[in-house]
């Protein structure tokens, strides 16, 4: 049976996003921006993708905060010449007992040090220094600040070095096959596929890509930029949606048929 449009449900659990959200509006405001080297800073997730990182390499030397000087050298527009980043993109930061945990952000970190551009802005979003270890990550992953998953789906804790991180090609197929409203339902404006996977709110839920990565790992999808396309090819994102439709993903804004993002109509709803 098919429809001119369809309503794109809100599958969340309340608790999870509520407490979320809780946190990021009574521990974010009016935290003071400072900035630190991204050798004091730990990761909160096992997996990044590169092509994430490209795309903010790029974008930092388009947007010249990364500047390649006559002598071959880089320089950086913010702090003094030691970050390409402003202080109003600073990063959130937990304090955990070993240091700073970075709880988003993390292809930002990784395009820095692929400059060599030290320095960071951070804000601490919360103070969690008083837990042992295993405690710190327990809670952390209670308040979606860290995603202890490998691919595979086996629980780990994060290496300490950005440089262990391991290159998850379904994390950014997942990141360009939805259509994106960062400024929340609504808006008029918006970016990403034409022809959405599913439809990405503002921050969205934590790690919901990484949640749709495992997903089509779980059936051997295996996405590869090269062979499929970027953006991927229609075949890829129709296999990938029948693979959703099959294995929900919780929370996850998900289009059921291919079509044209105008067309999506969006709701709160929570119901399926």
């Amino acid at each position: 049976m098919h429809f001119k449009k369809f309503i794109i449900f809100l599958f969340v659990v309340s608790a999870s996003l509520t407490s979320h959200l809780l946190h990021a509006s009574t521990e974010g405001d009016q935290q003071s921006v400072f900035y630190v080297s991204y050798h004091s800073i730990f990761p909160a997730q096992i997996r990044y993708s590169s092509q994430n990182v490209e795309e903010k390499i790029s974008k930092a030397i388009s947007q010249e905060t990364a500047i390649h000087s006559k002598e071959g050298d880089w320089t950086f527009k913010y702090h003094e010449g030691t970050s390409i980043l402003s202080e109003k993109q600073a990063l959130p930061i937990v304090l955990a007992p070993f240091g700073y945990v970075l709880t988003d952000g993390h292809h930002d970190v990784l395009s820095s040090i692929h400059f060599g551009a030290e320095m960071i802005p951070i804000k601490i979003i919360a103070d969690l220094s008083a837990l042992d270890y295993e405690a710190f990550w327990k809670e952390a992953e209670n308040r979606g600040w860290a995603y202890l998953y490998a691919i595979g789906g086996n629980r780990s804790l994060p290496p300490v070095d950005f440089s262990e991180l391991v290159d998850d090609s379904n994390r950014y197929f997942a990141a360009i096959t939805a259509r994106k409203f960062p400024d929340g339902l609504g808006s008029s404006e918006s970016f990403g596929a034409e022809y959405p996977l599913w439809i990405k709110i503002g921050k969205d839920i934590p790690f919901i890509e990484f949640k749709i990565a495992d997903a089509l790992w779980a059936k051997g999808f295996i996405y590869d930029a090269e062979a499929m396309g970027d953006p991927p090819r229609v075949e890829d994102v129709e296999f990938a949606r029948k693979i959703l439709q099959e294995s929900p993903v919780e929370g996850l804004r998900f289009v059921p048929e291919r079509m044209h993002y105008s067309e999506v109509c969006l709701s709160t709803s929570l119901e399926r």
